[in-house]
């Protein structure tokens, strides 16, 4: 038995689809119909979310919208676990036709909070590959359950209400002028 056909007309005509396809295409600058660049590396673990973006993204991309998938191995899982989340990522890339690109993080023996640790360098890679692969933009597959998880984080950290702000829909990443945008911030985990 082979593997099963991804049906990108059914993704696309998918309400939710619709949406995070909107928010994009707002986030990244432009109208459908627009060329504009909005050439995109959609950051991907393999877990169901950032799944989710790229074959949202995939199937409603248009005029400049090139989707390159990127995936960061990171070496605080079992070697294992990093192959097959990177094997999960680069077989969804290649059913669907998009360029895969990964870069690796070493952060285990770091000194400090290991996820934070993780995250920022987790960010440089995606940075560094973005602007390799000529990509003005990295989507992240963050939602709105990860922004109550951060502003939860901020308060337990004591952080005051200017410190309680969240994650933005759109930030800049780095010193390349790559911008980080968040299509499914708007959107429940569950959905």
């Amino acid at each position: 038995m082979g593997t099963p056909e991804i049906n990108l007309d059914a993704v696309r005509r998918d309400r939710m689809t619709r949406g995070v396809v909107a928010r994009w295409r707002a986030l990244t600058g432009g109208q459908p119909a627009d060329d504009h660049d909005r050439r995109t590396l959609v950051a991907c673990s393999g877990g169901a979310d950032s799944v989710a973006l790229v074959l949202m993204l995939a199937a409603g991309g248009g005029v400049g919208s090139e989707i390159v998938v990127g995936h960061v191995l990171h070496d605080l899982r079992s070697a294992d676990e990093t192959a097959a989340d990177r094997d999960l990522v680069a077989g969804l890339a290649a059913r669907l036709g998009l360029r895969f690109v990964e870069a690796p993080v070493t952060v285990r023996d770091q000194p400090g909070n290991a996820e934070g640790n993780a995250r920022e360098a987790r960010y440089h890679q995606l940075e560094r590959l973005a602007w390799e692969t000529g990509c003005p933009f990295v989507a992240t597959a963050h939602h709105a359950n990860d922004q109550v998880e951060t502003m939860l984080m901020a308060m337990l950290r004591g952080a005051g209400v200017g410190g309680m702000a969240g994650m933005e829909p759109r930030r800049g990443l780095g010193e390349r002028g790559i911008a980080l945008v968040r299509p499914m911030l708007e959107i429940g985990g569950a959905e």
